[in-house]
């Protein structure tokens, strides 16, 4: 289980003011949990993916995760590959494992089923912006993670892309049972990948609203059904994404 409370989260913005960043936040995922956060342009999504990862570690709250015993439990995706150009494919997945035999037999088996088998001694330059993205999803998982965090990692890629990408991503998510917690802008996106969706609010972030999603799988953000639930959604909730629920007497959440 994870279990996330944040009673407060500031920092300074550039004049050196304390800004606001989170606050009041409550989030729990069960193990093996694919859950989505979704909230308008800064309201924290990414400050709390880096609170729960442990990159951030000033914060008012806790963040709980059952059975795990140390940050090798942890793996991240980010919206940039970052990947070391100088290192192979094969060498940047070794990264976080270090260079033992299983390492470089899971590392392998895990480029070979992202279709990267034959390009294991390429270096990133040489390489297409979705196959960065395929060498970072293979680090990511190559650790067998309990939780793996993920921050807008298929963004600004082509529909096909990003489509063989989340497919590649559900594949992984489901053989391995890691807790995910990914953060996105694209409600339809969260809906396609997401057991669960959680929207926060507008700055300070907290979650004003948490749907269930029981479509079957596989899905596609396209699907009619995505769409469909998407339209019903925003339906009920005009202002969800800028942050806003509302209540059934037509008033919302501030």
């Amino acid at each position: 289980m994870l279990d996330i409370v944040i009673d407060r989260k500031s920092y300074p913005d550039r004049g050196g003011v304390p800004h606001l960043a989170l606050a009041g936040l409550q989030l729990r995922a069960a193990p093996g949990e694919f859950v989505c956060v979704v909230g308008p342009s800064g309201c924290g999504k990414s400050t709390l993916l880096n609170v729960v990862g442990g990159l951030d570690r000033d914060v008012d709250g806790r963040v709980q995760l059952a059975g795990a015993d140390s940050a090798r439990d942890i793996g991240f995706m980010f919206q940039e590959p970052r990947l070391m150009p100088w290192l192979t494919v094969l060498e940047n997945v070794l990264l976080v494992t270090g260079p033992s035999p299983a390492a470089k037999l899971r590392a392998r088996e895990l480029l070979a089923a992202m279709g990267l088998g034959d390009v294991l001694d390429a270096f990133p330059g040489r390489l297409s912006g979705g196959m960065q993205r395929r060498v970072a999803l293979a680090r990511a998982f190559v650790i067998e993670p309990k939780l793996l965090l993920m921050d807008e990692p298929f963004v600004s890629l082509d529909v096909p892309t990003a489509n063989r990408l989340r497919a590649m991503l559900v594949e992984q998510w489901q053989r391995s049972g890691a807790t995910v917690l990914f953060v996105t802008h694209d409600l339809r996106e969260a809906l396609a990948l997401a057991d669960r969706v959680c929207f926060l609010s507008r700055s300070p972030g907290r979650v004003v609203l948490e749907l269930p999603v029981a479509l079957p799988r596989p899905r596609l953000p396209d699907d009619a059904a995505v769409q469909a639930l998407q339209a019903n959604l925003l339906a009920q909730h005009p202002e969800l994404l800028a942050g806003l629920t509302t209540f059934p007497d037509g008033t919302t959440d501030e």
